[in-house]
């Protein structure tokens, strides 16, 4: 898709924040991408789905190619970015350094893709696990992926998310153009964060990504 895609809808936060009017329709479409675009920051990935299928490439260093951990059985493995669909996925590495994707690996024979149980989950898959024989040839730029990337479907917690972060962008915004809250006199003067509201970031936090190497 051309532009990431927003996590909510005008309609849906509107009704959120009890707008009824137009007025406002253009500073709310603002809203709605920029907490978009801030929950992707803090989740290290973004929820929105391709159109259509795309090509990624990745390096895989010779010297981490197999993983340590017992849920991949020391088999060589590459974090990749968020697949959402398995349909239109090529796989393909290269022997050597000139460019050329010399070899197809063919899913669920050669490799395999793990969360295992993600498809049931509702949750994209995130890493390539090849088989008890297989490894990653050295060289840089090795891994060619074609597929659909992103997520099957927008999470209902990071929707719920998106509302109360473009609630407050604009109430924060407008009410408070100077980043501050409140007012010395009542002794409830407060600093507004660019951190994402509190609540917003509990419903963010478990779909946070960590690309720590396995």
């Amino acid at each position: 898709m051309p532009l990431l895609a927003d996590y909510a809808s005008l309609v849906e936060l509107k009704s959120f924040m009890r707008i009824t009017d137009t007025a406002d329709d253009t500073e709310l479409g603002f809203a709605l991408t920029a907490a978009s675009r801030a929950i992707d920051q803090v989740a290290n990935r973004h929820f929105g789905q391709d159109d259509t299928v795309a090509t990624r490439y990745y390096t895989v260093p010779a010297g981490v190619a197999r993983s340590t951990s017992d849920e991949f059985g020391g088999r060589a493995t590459v974090a990749v970015d968020d697949i959402a669909t398995v349909t239109g996925l090529i796989l393909l590495t290269a022997s050597s350094d000139d460019g050329a994707f010399d070899q197809t690996l063919v899913i669920n024979t050669d490799f395999r893709l793990w969360p295992w149980n993600a498809a049931g989950e509702g949750r994209p898959w995130e890493r390539i696990v090849l088989g008890p024989s297989g490894s990653w040839p050295a060289g840089v730029r090795n891994v060619s992926l074609t597929a659909k990337f992103g997520w099957p479907a927008i999470p209902t917690p990071i929707k719920n998310a998106t509302l109360v972060q473009a609630g407050t962008i604009l109430k924060g915004g407008r009410d408070s153009p100077l980043g501050i809250a409140g007012s010395p006199d009542f002794g409830n003067e407060l600093r507004l964060s660019t951190k994402l509201h509190p609540i917003a970031a509990e419903l963010v936090r478990p779909y946070v990504r960590m690309w720590a190497v396995a």
